[in-house]
């Protein structure tokens, strides 16, 4: 069987870059919004995808669980998910996304930006961010962004209409269980990877892959016995200083 090519959208570089650039006024709103945690991330550099190709394949969908070799289990949970992220792991859940009304919500919020139905990427979010100050209309923005390269990662680059009705609820978002939510969102991520075809050249990764990846910190030293060794060391916060390397084919994964 050929190797799959990654289609992986996950991109925190895009969400790196907005924090940076946020004023203190939009910063002290992303915090309000109990999304501060997300505030620390720095830059992360991926120089293999064939790690998380091997994470994705070893989860297993029924529990979560990454099997790396005889007693070496590391569990997928929402706390984990919390420990990571910092995000709230508990509350309530954003109201069922009605499809009309998303689609409604979505030509709404464009309209409001002044945005044609097919100019509404990343790029045009952070213009909006950067002009609008610290209102819920920039701060959406903001989110939109979180959402699409980080937290919940789709089949494409494209912001989506029920993260778009997803953000209307802005006000109400630190009263949410993001956990729980971004733990359902990647056990559907780890159920559609392992029921992709594998005879497609190419596969697409959903859900926040981060999560799998930077979960190995759960194991300060983590070994396989199959001609290949995980070492990894905890520096500082988990975002920023991690330093995984893989002593196989895979190649390095860096996490600055």
């Amino acid at each position: 069987m050929q190797i799959q090519k990654l289609n992986v959208h996950c991109y925190p570089k895009d969400v790196v870059e907005v924090i940076v650039a946020l004023t203190p006024d939009q910063r002290d709103y992303v915090c309000r919004k109990s999304f501060g945690p997300l505030l620390d991330i720095t830059v992360v550099n991926l120089e293999t995808r064939g790690l998380l190709d091997w994470l994705l394949e070893n989860t297993n969908p029924m529990d979560m669980i990454i099997r790396a070799g005889p007693g070496k289990n590391l569990e997928i949970t929402k706390d984990v998910i919390h420990q990571i992220l910092g995000l709230p792991n508990a509350g309530g859940l954003p109201e069922k996304i009605d499809w009309a009304e998303a689609v409604a919500e979505a030509a709404a919020f464009k309209s409001r930006l002044g945005l044609r139905p097919r100019s509404f990427g990343v790029d045009k979010m952070k213009q909006h961010i950067e002009k609008c100050g610290a209102n819920s209309v920039s701060m959406r923005c903001f989110l939109l962004i979180v959402f699409n390269r980080l937290l919940f990662c789709k089949g494409s680059f494209d912001i989506t209409n029920d993260h778009i009705y997803w953000t209307r609820q802005i006000e109400q978002f630190g009263d949410f269980d993001w956990c729980q939510l971004i733990y359902n969102d990647l056990c559907n991520a780890v159920r559609m990877w392992h029921s992709r075809d594998k005879n497609q050249v190419t596969t697409t990764v959903y859900g926040c892959c981060l999560v799998i990846l930077v979960s190995l910190v759960k194991a300060i030293r983590l070994t396989w016995f199959d001609s290949n060794t995980f070492e990894l060391y905890q520096i500082g916060h988990l975002y920023q200083g991690i330093y995984l390397q893989m002593t196989n084919n895979f190649g390095t994964f860096h996490i600055f």
